[in-house]
């Protein structure tokens, strides 16, 4: 090999070399993306969470009062709920996008009560209330929901991104603090945990990290 020949290999297989620390990078911090399939979302009887039960993981959320108040009003039966992106860090820490919308025409007396909750209305002139939510993602581990659970019409598909990273060690979900009760109750901790009779709308919606 002559020398024009060595230089010019030489700078090639250096050229490479400075491509790869930015494509190892990107894999080491690509986000994984599923699809978690939620059959019931239930609401503590305290009023501060809610939890979106998966096959594999359990997602409960922090629950402000206005929201908990809003489920549990008779106009309730009149709201659907969309439900955006969940979004876990490497600490199984997540946020999710939530909005309470009407979907029936309310009464003027179930109106004065949503604005009396938060609600606002929207560009169509119909009253909604969003939050940007918080709470933890836990391994459901051997969970099995009592067959008289009242679910949700269908089995809904919910968008999941979780940031991770093999450089640093990712903290594994905790197992579930959901239990069910020997009369078929289903429990977290003192509270008890009710299904929400609310229709589900998944979106797309997200909002970067």
């Amino acid at each position: 090999m002559n020398p024009l020949q060595r230089l010019l290999l030489t700078s090639g297989f250096l050229a490479l070399i400075s491509q790869l620390p930015g494509c190892i990078t990107s894999t080491l911090h690509a986000d994984h993306n599923y699809q978690e399939k939620v059959s019931s979302v239930l609401i503590a009887s305290d009023g501060k969470s809610l939890a979106l039960l998966g096959d594999k993981y359990h997602y409960i959320i922090d629950a402000p009062q206005e929201l908990t108040a809003a489920l549990n009003a008779p106009l309730r039966k009149k709201l659907e709920a969309s439900i955006g992106t969940v979004k876990i860090d490497k600490h199984n820490s997540m946020q999710v996008w939530l909005r309470l919308k009407e979907n029936e025409q309310l009464s003027a007396a179930e109106k004065d009560v949503a604005l009396q909750l938060g609600f606002k209305p929207d560009y169509e002139q119909q009253l909604e209330l969003s939050y940007n939510l918080t709470g933890k993602r836990y391994r459901a581990g051997n969970f099995q929901p009592p067959s008289n659970l009242l679910r949700l019409d269908k089995i809904y598909s919910v968008e999941i991104v979780a940031e991770q990273s093999t450089t640093e060690t990712l903290v594994r979900a905790p197992l579930t603090p959901i239990a069910v009760a020997a009369d078929g109750a289903i429990i977290m901790g003192t509270a008890m945990l009710l299904p929400v009779l609310v229709p589900l709308f998944v979106t797309a919606y997200l909002n970067g990290w």
